[in-house]
């Protein structure tokens, strides 16, 4: 993999997999409304085998070998996310659905993020 595809696919798939996320905030803000809703709690308890299943994908596809590959590409693409959220919740907050749902959004994206982190430790 050359020097560029090995930072520039990480980073267009981190930013696919947060423009996602978020757009799911927004289509469907009636799973964010109470963090005691069982629509609220299926998502948190779904989003765990999703992202080890989407990491898998994402090993297989950029031919991710040693550990040290999927950590860096990881990073890479998560950084990218990580980046992109950050600049919504600051500039385009209604994005997840309106301000009324930013933080429990914003803590499902985060969810879903650690439980990439610990997929792509495998």
């Amino acid at each position: 993999m050359s020097q560029t595809n090995q930072f520039l696919l990480p980073s267009l798939q981190g930013a696919g997999f947060w423009y996602v996320a978020a757009l799911f905030s927004k289509h469907f803000p009636s799973f964010f409304e109470n963090e005691n809703d069982s629509k609220y709690i299926g998502l948190m308890v779904f989003t765990a085998p999703f992202c080890f299943f989407a990491i898998q994908k994402l090993i297989k596809l950029n031919d991710w070998k040693t550990r040290a590959q999927k950590v860096e590409g990881f990073s890479i693409g998560l950084a990218a996310a990580l980046i992109l959220d950050s600049i919504a919740h600051a500039y385009w907050p209604s994005i997840y659905g309106g301000e009324a749902n930013i933080r429990r959004s914003a803590a499902w994206i985060f969810w879903a993020a650690a439980w990439g982190i610990i997929s792509s430790f495998n």
